[in-house]
């Protein structure tokens, strides 16, 4: 095969990778479903700076496809999920939904210094 065959044979198994990933979320899942191996993917990832760029880009896509699918849970109208409204209320506005721990001491504090 030439040298320009298999150039345009992995672009097109990148772009596949790439529109795959998203639903499939993980990089194991994708590359079966594109019908590569691991190797290829983490090769293209370490070697290829545009694709390594677009990578970014799916995973953001894959969060923003489940944010939607927990979105959906959180408001249904048949039992809708507190918690998955919880979780998204945390993610989007961390500082007014953290977990607060008050990590005061009270009491007698004794410091002892000993000598050798």
């Amino acid at each position: 095969m030439s040298t320009h065959g298999t150039t345009h044979k992995s672009s097109q198994l990148k772009k596949a990778f790439l529109s795959t990933y998203p639903d499939a979320f993980t990089v194991t899942e994708a590359c079966k479903r594109v019908g590569i191996d691991r190797r290829s993917f983490y090769s293209w990832l370490e070697n290829d700076a545009a694709f390594k760029t677009d990578f970014e880009y799916a995973k953001q896509a894959a969060v923003e496809l489940l944010e939607r699918a927990c979105r959906t849970r959180a408001t249904r109208a048949k039992s809708p999920s507190d918690l998955m409204a919880i979780f998204l209320l945390k993610g989007a506005a961390p500082d007014k939904y953290r977990e607060r721990i008050d990590s005061r001491v009270s009491g007698d504090v004794r410091i002892r210094v000993v000598e050798e």
